[in-house]
């Protein structure tokens, strides 16, 4: 046999390998993804109640002492009970910013702009579970 036939056989061999190992790497993550789905979407349903005082819906001034239990809310949440680890990179980069708007720690810090931060916030889990597809991912609500 040539070493050019060599070559290319043991080459094809490495070739298939690597598209078995990529198979099955890409099946156990997909395995873990589906483990991970019930816990992740129970902590982004128990975030929604949650944020229910800092909902849009509401026009009128937050009541006094709502801020300060809405943090302690929060960080119980992402903290104490492990939940802030299902979160998608850009729903970490809101619930970050809508914790700075609640700490008044930027500049727009009413309370419409806490209520907006948030409710960009619950936009983006809903487009993280998918529950906005196609054109309704785009569409302005309200």
């Amino acid at each position: 046999m040539s070493q050019e036939l060599v070559a290319a056989l043991v080459s094809g061999a490495f070739s298939i390998l690597a598209v078995v190992i990529s198979i099955l790497a890409n099946r156990k993550v997909e395995g873990l993804r589906n483990e991970l789905l019930p816990e992740g979407l129970a902590a982004y349903k128990k975030l929604w109640s949650v944020l229910e005082p800092v909902t849009p819906t509401q026009g009128s001034p937050l009541p006094d002492g709502t801020r300060e239990a809405s943090e302690k809310s929060l960080r119980n949440w992402y903290y104490a009970d492990g939940n802030g680890a299902f979160f998608s990179a850009d729903a970490q980069e809101r619930f970050l910013f809508a914790r700075k708007v609640l700490r008044h720690e930027v500049d727009a810090s009413s309370d419409s702009d806490l209520r907006t931060a948030f409710s960009t916030l619950r936009t983006q889990l809903k487009t993280d579970i998918e529950v906005y597809r196609g054109r309704d991912r785009t569409r302005k609500l309200g």
